[in-house]
């Protein structure tokens, strides 16, 4: 039933879908990759196009994540051993 509705109307249910794939839980991982790869026959490139967004949307969340958690750290290790309270200011400063 959800392969036919996806066919019917993939763009509002192949990034969903997409999402889903990526899941830890088996059984939702293989069910969204089952139907993504009917949907993929006959609608690849936007498949295509929700793999590369998702992707994206993932990278670029994290990276901000790493950047912050890399910043704090140099600054409290700079708190810690040197007492630098300019190098604290300018590592923070970009971020």
């Amino acid at each position: 039933l959800l392969v036919r509705v996806a066919l019917a109307h993939p763009q509002g249910l192949v990034y969903p879908l997409t999402v889903a794939r990526a899941s830890q839980t088996e059984l939702q991982h293989l069910g969204a990759k089952q139907v993504l790869d009917h949907v993929r026959l006959e609608f690849d490139s936007l498949v295509t196009q929700a793999e590369l967004v998702s992707e994206e949307l993932v990278r670029t969340s994290s990276l901000w994540t790493e950047m912050w958690q890399e910043g704090l750290e140099s600054a409290s290790q700079l708190f810690f051993t040197a007492r630098d309270a300019e190098g604290i200011v300018a590592k923070l400063e970009p971020l």
